[in-house]
C-alpha cells in the first residue's frame, strides 16, 4: 500500500513539474522570441497579466487598459475596441482566460463577445498567427493554469461587419 501511495505521489509531482515546462505561456513567450522582431510593440489584453506570456526583452509590452478592463462600462469598452485598430500594435496577444468567458456568455456582455469573436474570425484587422495549449486528458481543468494563449497580427482595415456595433 505505502509503495503505491508513493509511487501516486511520484506521479503527481512529475505531472506538476511536467507543467513548468510545457505551459502555454512559456511555449507562447519562446515563439513570440523567434518570430516577433526586436523593437517591436506587442498589445496585451488580459484583466491579469499573470495569465499572459512574458514579453521577450527587445519588446515593448503595451497594455490595452480599456479592452482589459471586465468592468468597463459598455459604452466605454465600445469606444475602445472601435478606435482599436487604428491604435493597435503590429502584434497582439491574448489569455483564454480573459476573453473565453465574454464568448461562453454572449448575451452577458456582447459588446466584448463582439469584439472578441471578431479577433480571433479576422473581421478586425487581425489574424491569428499562433495559438498555444495543452490538448486532451494532460491539460490541467483550471483556467489559470495553462491558459490558452491567441497571438494575433495586424494584417489591414477591418471588414465592414466588424466596424458595426450591431454585427454578430
Amino acid at each position: 500500500l505505502s509503495a503505491a501511495v508513493l509511487a501516486r505521489c511520484a506521479v503527481a509531482a512529475l505531472l506538476v513539474i511536467r507543467l513548468f515546462f510545457v505551459d502555454s505561456r512559456l511555449l507562447a513567450g519562446r515563439w513570440l522570441a523567434v518570430n516577433v522582431p526586436p523593437g517591436a510593440t506587442i498589445d496585451l489584453i488580459s484583466n491579469y497579466e499573470g495569465y499572459l506570456p512574458r514579453v521577450p526583452e527587445g519588446r515593448t509590452a503595451r497594455v490595452a487598459r480599456t479592452l482589459s478592463r471586465e468592468m468597463a462600462p459598455a459604452e466605454r469598452f465600445e469606444a475602445a475596441a472601435r478606435d482599436y485598430q487604428a491604435e493597435a500594435a503590429d502584434w497582439l496577444v491574448m489569455t483564454g482566460a480573459f476573453y473565453e468567458r465574454f464568448l461562453e456568455h454572449p448575451d452577458q456582455r456582447p459588446e466584448r463577445a463582439r469584439f472578441f469573436r471578431d479577433l480571433l474570425e479576422g473581421r478586425a484587422g487581425f489574424a491569428v498567427a499562433a495559438r498555444f495549449q495543452q490538448q486532451g486528458g494532460l491539460r490541467p481543468p483550471a483556467e489559470f493554469l495553462d491558459p490558452e494563449i491567441v497571438v494575433l497580427r495586424k494584417t489591414a482595415a477591418p471588414t465592414a461587419a466588424a466596424a458595426t456595433p450591431a454585427s454578430a
